[in-house]
């Protein structure tokens, strides 16, 4: 059994070729370790479980190179990418895709994008010139057309409450996509440490030493955190967060805190509806408030 660090070979095409060192443990990639795909990557970063997890960069063989989070051999969390066009990427990643908060630099048009991805395409945000040196000196001095050019009066056109459309927009994204990001995130990303040793704790409690808990004692469990879910609304968001159609009758901590998470955004959610009409702006309980409710 592979246990330490070492190198392992494979056959191909005749030829020995290297295509993993680094640690082992229980005859798996485990700890630090570089693999060289077949195809000409290269993953420099952690494992666990024979997947890249944690900190790792990935090095394309088409020349663009990914460094950040991993988790079970995809990319999620925070990351950059940056393209062998000089194209750069920064920032969310769910389930090996552009999904969240992130900036977008456009080498060839100089212009950055700012805000809300969605399965890899940008969704809500805003574009902005940004000034390139390099791109300006490709521009040709004199234009194709040299005749006097006046412009018409042509009345200009604004967005009214710009700011405000761009963030309902955002939030509007945010909304939609929430199901979907409580199904791929690692839960180490939606909580701290603490938050998730107090949830462990009480869930914990509420199973009674299995390893699981019954919708009841779920709902039970929620209501000792004064969240008061109907009982079709938790088998819908359970049915969500296990990617099923089928009626399920318990759940394991994992299910327990991505449901949880999504209660929570949806009660921070309708606090900021009820708010609204408020002049001044009140601050809403964050996660960690929610889960000191756990422990009274």
């Amino acid at each position: 059994m592979r246990c330490g660090n070492g190198t392992y070979w494979v056959l191909s095409n005749g030829k020995l070729r290297r295509e993993y060192t680094g640690e082992w443990m229980d005859d798996r990639r485990a700890g630090r370790g570089a693999f060289f795909y077949k195809n000409g990557d290269r993953y420099d970063g952690l494992w666990a479980n024979d997947l890249s997890q944690g900190e790792g960069r990935m090095i394309y063989a088409n020349g663009d190179i990914f460094e950040g989070q991993w988790h079970e051999g995809k990319r999620n969390g925070y990351g950059s990418l940056t393209k062998r066009n000089g194209d750069h990427y920064e920032g969310q990643w769910v389930n090996d895709k552009r999904e969240g908060q992130g900036s977008y630099y456009y080498k060839d048009k100089a212009k950055m994008f700012v805000g809300e991805w969605v399965n890899d395409m940008p969704k809500a945000g805003v574009y902005t010139q940004v000034e390139d040196e390099e791109l300006l000196a490709k521009i040709p001095e004199k234009k194709h057309f040299t005749d006097p050019y006046f412009q018409p009066d042509i009345p200009i056109l604004r967005l009214k409450n710009a700011a405000a459309v761009l963030e309902t927009a955002m939030e509007n994204v945010k909304r939609e996509r929430a199901s979907y990001r409580a199904q791929h995130i690692p839960i180490e990303a939606m909580f701290t440490a603490s938050e998730l040793d107090e949830l462990e704790r009480a869930f914990r409690e509420a199973a009674q030493g299995s390893l699981f808990v019954d919708l009841l004692s779920l709902k039970t469990l929620l209501e000792g955190m004064e969240i008061y879910p109907l009982d079709k609304d938790i088998m819908k968001l359970v049915k969500v967060c296990l990617k099923t159609d089928e009626e399920v009758t318990e759940i394991n901590f994992e299910t327990f805190v991505r449901v949880f998470a999504l209660l929570l955004e949806e009660s921070m959610n309708n606090v900021e509806v009820e708010q609204q009409a408020v002049p001044e702006p009140v601050k809403v309980e964050d996660s960690v408030q929610f889960v000191k409710k756990l422990n009274p």
